[in-house]
């Protein structure tokens, strides 16, 4: 038996957004509703009214839980929907780097290496971080202002490690205010014959994971030539 703990963040017209990128989602006009198509459809002697309904948004590629392509990052890098799928589907671990916890703080590689020890599991293609910061969404200004992130010795030693995809449950892998952006630029714009990294941002509910190791599934939408896409992030692990 697979439980499967959905580390999504919901998508709502309204919602926070990072104040480097497009507010959205937006509901457009033109949308079918049930109440619009009852008013026309047929009624089944079966299943009674006959009705539909569709909706139509105005969508960012970088809002909520999402998926950053190297493209992001790098004009040479490939975009969401070149990204390798192994980026996205496969063995993954979580670590808790919480106790660097702080405004604008720095995951360490000693954060990185106490909680892989912690955790007592290799280390997976991608890896989850829960650093806390999710806990502070319910005020926008803070959760995109002040988040925390990982040093450039952290992505250093992600990548050395063979690591595929950087989770984090915080809106970027580089802390606020960050303008060099390092952990970015470290995983989209590797030296020759290195892999590129593909980063996901504001992760939800990483800690609710009940091992460390588990099956991850986060495809983006094929959105051809962008630079990113919401995904439906989800933890899959065996319950027997």
């Amino acid at each position: 038996m697979t439980r499967v703990i959905d580390l999504t963040w919901p998508l709502w017209e309204g919602m926070p957004n990072h104040p480097a990128h497009p507010v959205s989602p937006k509901l457009l006009s033109g949308t079918m509703s049930h109440k619009a198509t009852a008013l026309w459809m047929v009624r089944s002697p079966r299943y009674g009214q006959v009705s539909f309904a569709s909706e139509q948004f105005l969508l960012a590629g970088h809002v909520g839980t999402h998926l950053d392509a190297p493209y992001h990052g790098n004009p040479e890098g490939p975009t969401v929907d070149a990204v390798d799928l192994r980026h996205v589907c496969g063995a993954a671990v979580w670590l808790d780097v919480s106790a660097a916890f702080g405004p604008r703080a720095l995951v360490t590689p000693d954060h990185l290496e106490r909680a892989l020890a912690a955790a007592g599991v290799p280390l997976a293609p991608i890896v989850l971080l829960y650093t806390g910061w999710s806990r502070t969404r319910e005020d926008p200004r803070r959760y995109f202002r002040d988040s925390m992130g990982l040093s450039e010795d952290a992505a250093v030693w992600l990548r050395e490690r063979g690591t595929l995809t950087v989770g984090v449950d915080a809106p970027s892998v580089d802390p606020g205010g960050s303008a060099e952006a390092p952990a970015h630029m470290n995983f989209f714009r590797p030296r020759a014959g290195e892999p590129y990294i593909c980063v996901i941002e504001s992760l939800v509910r990483v800690e609710e994971i009940p091992r460390p190791r588990f099956h991850f599934v986060g495809a983006p939408l094929p959105l051809k030539g962008a630079s990113g896409s919401p995904i439906r992030a989800l933890a899959l692990v065996d319950a027997s």
